[in-house]
């Protein structure tokens, strides 16, 4: 009896049609076995073919196999290499092994010259290349040896720097600021590795305090003023630099209130900046600023003073500020309030004028009470070397006895009772000291002080109550410059040449002796100027030596750089004189004349005391000799 050969399944049929080594076997066959047939045999090698035909299967598997395991150590051997590598193993470059030191002072004065000393350590076991050093100031760096020029970059290609390197580098600038300002100092290093373009840098940052501003400002100014009255502060600035520092400004922010004048010198713009140019080391600029506060009694006022060099896109602003400074000033307002005027100056604490000079002193007067004043009294005390005590006229009562002006009731009827809000002005006259009377008694700085006090009572509600107030001015004396010039041909530290009387075309030496005096202040930056003809020439020589004297050849200029000059020289003490050769050609057109020979001789000055320029002058010098004391009257007139 057959049945049915069971159907395979469709795992069976894949595996048979891999491995059956026949070429069709897509066909299906269904057969039904005889149970009685022989069992056929379920191992195809059994039929004698050759073993290695049925083995594809598992060759295959194995080859994958292998290849996978091999991968993975690859992989692994790979990533260990990369640690390797990446943790300083190979010859890479590091910026931890690339040290950058910077030496330097730890404080320094602003507008000194800053020293720094950077060094940079290649500590990798391979080279740096392509390395450049950046260094970047701080905001108001300007170049050392020529502050005029901005330094806030530097860079300097230094190329390779081999490993276990070190390169070392002298910087220097100047600095600006304000004073204990923290300023700081960027040092970066770029750098390449080799055959690579990435850009690798590494930095460090210098930290160094300004322990001074460049420049120092002073103020002059009352610590207390009158509510609506005029008054006068006085702002100095000096140098603290080494340096010349370049366009200078000064700005002022005043208190709400404020009502500005004038000033000097005159201000840029509304009042409130100033151009104080370039400022030389030891040198100072000063503004006088006027005007007057309104507001309530007691209330304090204050003004900011800054001082910097100007923006480079607005002149009118400050770049850089190197100083800051406040004044406080407290308003008062008492009963009836006095002030001092000198000769219309509403303003000013202190005036200058001349020796000899007149002056007018007009006194105001101004009830700022809202009840009437009483027995209203002023004293006028007249004082200083300079005042003239027998010069004296008013409309007061002048006590020579302790030179006091006395202005009361009796003297004018106004001041019987001031109403609220009333105003009224007293005056007197004085003469300065004339300056032979000063040099006479060996006066120096002279001053004239004039010091005014108001009082009296006011009166409300049947109730009396005291008040007082005080103004004071100076006027301050200016000095004079006296300069003398002669020319000499026997006279003189020189031993001159030439024909006496001077002929055409021939040359004569002469000896040129200047000499200045000064008065009763002491002054400084004085030189003297004059200016020689085309047919006289400067020898050269100069006696003494130590003077310094020079001779621009452009415009024919001598000019002699006297400096200081004390105060009386040439009258209680020595006067500076210089001596120095000329020689003059005159032509046939100065026959019968006495030609020129140095004109437009002056001398030029500062009063240390007063602030005031001085100048002196004096006439030009001809050939002629009168000044010498062995020449004859016709010696300087010209001869064929």
């Amino acid at each position: 009896m057959f049945r049915p050969k069971e159907e395979k399944s469709g795992l069976e049929k894949l595996q048979e049609k891999i491995y059956s080594n026949q070429g069709d076997v897509d066909k299906e066959r269904r057969e039904f076995q005889d149970d009685n047939a022989p069992a056929v045999k379920g191992d195809w090698n059994d039929g004698g073919l050759p073993k290695y035909l049925f083995m594809g299967a598992p060759i295959r598997g194995s080859l994958v196999k292998y290849f996978f395991i091999a991968a993975a150590v690859f992989f692994l051997v790979s990533a260990g290499f990369a640690g390797y590598m990446f943790l300083g193993g190979g010859q890479t470059i590091s910026g931890n092994n690339v040290n950058i030191s910077v030496a330097g002072p730890v404080s320094i004065g602003g507008g000194e010259e800053l020293p720094l000393t950077i060094i940079i350590d290649n500590q990798n076991p391979a080279a740096m290349g392509a390395v450049d050093l950046v260094i970047e100031f701080p905001a108001g760096t300007r170049q050392a040896g020529d502050v005029g020029k901005e330094f806030l970059r530097q860079r300097e290609t230094i190329g390779t720097i081999a490993s276990g390197e070190s390169v070392r580098r002298e910087i220097r600038a100047v600095l600006f600021g304000q004073e204990k300002e923290t300023k700081e100092i960027v040092v970066s290093v770029e750098y390449r590795v080799p055959g690579s373009s990435a850009l690798l840098f590494k930095e460090k940052k210098f930290e160094i305090v300004l322990s001074s501003a460049p420049v120092a400002v002073a103020v002059n100014a009352p610590t207390e003023i009158s509510a609506g009255l005029p008054f006068e502060l006085v702002v100095s600035i000096a140098s603290n630099s080494e340096n010349v520092i370049e366009n200078l400004l000064l700005k002022v922010e005043y208190g709400f209130g404020f009502i500005f004048s004038d000033s000097e010198p005159k201000s840029l713009s509304g009042g409130n900046t100033w151009r104080l140019g370039d400022l030389k080391p030891g040198s100072k600029r000063t503004i006088k600023i006027r005007g007057r506060f309104e507001g309530q009694n007691e209330e304090e006022k204050v003004f900011r003073f800054t001082v910097g060099t100007a923006d480079k896109q607005d002149e009118k602003l400050i770049g850089t500020a190197f100083l800051t400074a406040n004044q406080a000033i407290i308003l008062k307002k008492p009963a009836v309030g006095v002030s001092i005027v000198l000769n219309g100056d509403t303003v000013s604490k202190e005036i200058v004028t001349a020796a000899g000079s007149q002056i007018r002193a007009d006194l105001l007067l101004n009830n700022n009470s809202a009840t009437p004043a009483e027995s209203v009294e002023i004293l006028a005390a007249l004082a200083g070397s300079a005042f003239n005590r027998f010069a004296v006229t008013t409309d007061g009562y002048y006590r020579s006895t302790d030179n006091l002006v006395v202005w009361n009731k009796n003297t004018t009827a106004a001041l019987t009772q001031l109403d609220p809000g009333a105003k009224t002005s007293l005056s007197l006259g004085l003469i300065v000291l004339d300056m032979a009377s000063l040099i006479s008694a060996g006066i120096t700085n002279p001053t004239m002080i004039v010091d005014a006090t108001v009082k009296g009572q006011t009166v409300a509600g049947g109730k009396k109550s005291d008040f007082s107030a005080k103004d004071s001015k100076t006027i301050k004396i200016s000095s004079e410059l006296s300069l003398d010039a002669k020319l000499t041909y026997y006279d003189g530290p020189f031993q001159n040449k030439g024909p006496i009387p001077p002929k055409t075309d021939t040359e004569t030496f002469y000896t040129v002796t200047l000499k200045i005096a000064n008065a009763v202040n002491n002054a400084s930056n004085v030189s003297v100027t004059g200016r020689l003809p085309l047919y006289a020439r400067f020898l050269g020589v100069v006696s003494p030596q130590t003077e310094n004297l020079v001779f621009n050849q452009l415009g024919g200029m001598i000019i002699w750089n006297v400096g200081k000059v004390s105060a009386l020289a040439g009258f209680t003490g020595s006067a500076r004189e210089v001596s120095f050769q000329i020689a003059v050609l005159p032509s046939i057109t100065h026959i019968g004349s006495s030609p020129l020979v140095m004109t437009n001789i002056e001398a030029l000055g500062d009063d240390d005391f007063t602030g005031e320029k001085l100048n002196g002058g004096v006439n030009d010098l001809t050939t002629d000799l009168r000044a010498d004391s062995r020449a004859k009257s016709l010696d300087g007139v010209v001869v064929r």
